[in-house]
């Protein structure tokens, strides 16, 4: 999977009805989503996703992770800004069977998510990881399974 087909997943307005937004250029608000690493001084509450590769054991098979933490700041310490975005980005993910140019088929599942402890008082912040196989498209495309 790549980043962009990544980021148009988390780019639905389940998802980003309930992040905060910035001004891209003139006019132009978008969610606060980034990749790898928040920008300093970013509106709450906001995104951040990544994709990592593990090494597989089939030639034509793949399997990345996605990481996906979400930030939000709450002076009384409440999780349910979190805990709403953290079901959307699940309902979004978990099970689905997707496709892009890169890889062809692709199965997402929910691996694990849970709360860090932050340094900072009223940050909130949860992790999650979502595991992704894919399948060379031209390998599942000449198999007789097709």
């Amino acid at each position: 999977m790549k980043p962009e087909t990544l980021y148009g997943l988390l780019n639905t307005s389940d998802i980003t009805d309930l992040l905060a937004e910035y001004e891209y250029s003139d006019g132009l608000f978008v969610p606060v989503i980034y990749q790898n690493w928040a920008k300093q001084n970013s509106e709450f509450p906001y995104m951040v996703y990544r994709l990592e590769s593990i090494e597989g054991n089939h030639w034509n098979k793949r399997t990345r992770y996605a990481y996906i933490d979400v930030w939000d700041y709450q002076e009384g310490g409440s999780t349910a800004t979190v805990d709403d975005i953290a079901k959307a980005i699940k309902n979004e993910l978990h099970m689905l069977k997707t496709s892009d140019n890169d890889w062809g088929a692709m199965q997402v599942r929910f691996d694990n998510d849970g709360y860090v402890i932050a340094e900072e008082d009223y940050i909130i912040h949860y992790a999650s990881r979502y595991r992704i196989r894919a399948w060379d498209v031209d390998f599942v495309k000449n198999s007789d399974n097709y």
